[in-house]
């Protein structure tokens, strides 16, 4: 796990880790929780951004998800329980996306094998 300190380096410090699971506090000073979720997602779709916020408000999580948030926890939080649910939640995504894609992969070159067997004489 890292901490991004730096506000004005996420994306370039994301980039770096290769990072795919975020928690991202919405309330964090200068940063601008939803507004750099959004940077995130424009970045790259894929990472699973995880929200924690202290303003307790259906219109800051309603916002959150529809930016893309795999979850919206609101703090203080009291059981630890909670962000592990939705870190695991968030890897078995990533999991599941990986075997559509390999899925995938594997039906186009078995395509492409059955086309150049019809394909050559």
């Amino acid at each position: 796990m890292v901490s991004i300190q730096d506000p004005l380096k996420p994306i370039q410090t994301i980039s770096q880790l290769g990072a795919r699971v975020l928690l991202l506090d919405s309330d964090s000073p200068g940063s601008y929780g939803l507004t750099l979720l959004h940077y995130i997602k424009l970045f790259d779709a894929g990472i699973q951004v995880i929200m924690c916020t202290g303003m307790v408000s259906l219109n800051t999580v309603l916002r959150a998800l529809s930016l893309g948030a795999e979850a919206c926890i609101i703090k203080p939080i009291h059981d630890l329980n909670e962000i592990t649910a939705a870190v695991d939640r968030a890897f078995e995504k990533i999991d599941r996306w990986w075997i559509a894609l390999n899925d995938w992969l594997d039906r186009r070159e078995a395509f492409h094998a059955i086309e150049n067997q019809v394909l050559t004489p």
